[in-house]
C-alpha cells in the first residue's frame, strides 16, 4: 500500500493482487499519466472483505487468479458490499467465456497483463461511471421524495401504454 495524503482529487484504489512486481507496475503505469491514487493493495479474500466493509473506494482493480478467489467471484464481492463501486480486472491469460461473463456481471473493463497501457484510460471511464451512478441516484431520490410528497396525484405508462409503470401515492388514495 502507497501512503498518499488525500487530496480532493486523490483517488481511493483498491488493488486485489498477489504479485508484488504487477503492484508496482500497476501503480507506476497510473503515477506515469497524472493519477494520483492512495491505493489499498490486498492479496487474500479475507483482507478484500474486510476493507470493502471498512472502507469507501472509488475503484477496485483485481486480478483474475488469486490463490483464494477469482475475479468473478470479486467482482461479485464488491456488487454485494460496495455495489457503486466500478471494478476492473487485469489478468495474465483469461478465457472468452470468463471474460463476457465478467463483463456481463458489471466489470467496467478486462484488461490482460500484457497490454496495461489503456489502464488509466479504463480508470478514468470507471470514474465516470462512477459519478454518472452517483448523479442518477441523486435524481432517483428526488423523484421519490416528490412522488411521495406531492399532493398532486401521476402516474406513468409504459411507450407503448401497455403497462402502467408507476403510480404515486396521491393515486393510491383516490
Amino acid at each position: 500500500m502507497t501512503d498518499v495524503p488525500m487530496s480532493p482529487r486523490t483517488i481511493r484504489l483498491l488493488h486485489l493482487e498477489d504479485s508484488p512486481l504487477d503492484v508496482q507496475y500497476i501503480e507506476d503505469l497510473l503515477a506515469d499519466d497524472g493519477l494520483e491514487c492512495r491505493i489499498t493493495q490486498v492479496a487474500r479474500r479475507a483482507p478484500f472483505e474486510a476493507a470493502l466493509r471498512a472502507e469507501v473506494f472509488d475503484i477496485v482493480i483485481t486480478d483474475y487468479a488469486l490463490p483464494d478467489l477469482d475475479g468473478l467471484s470479486a467482482l461479485r464481492l464488491v456488487r454485494a458490499i460496495a455495489p457503486d463501486t466500478p471494478v476492473i480486472i487485469v489478468s495474465g491469460s483469461i478465457d472468452s467465456l470468463s471474460a463476457v461473463q465478467c463483463l456481463r456481471e458489471g466489470a467496467i473493463d478486462l484488461l490482460l497483463k500484457d497490454r496495461l497501457e489503456r489502464l488509466p484510460s479504463a480508470v478514468a471511464r470507471a470514474l465516470d461511471e462512477r459519478e454518472r451512478r452517483a448523479r442518477l441516484r441523486e435524481v432517483e431520490e428526488r423523484f421519490q421524495q416528490l412522488a411521495v410528497q406531492s399532493p398532486t396525484g401521476f402516474w406513468f405508462v409504459a411507450a407503448d401504454a401497455s403497462r402502467v409503470e408507476y403510480v404515486n401515492h396521491a393515486v393510491e388514495t383516490l
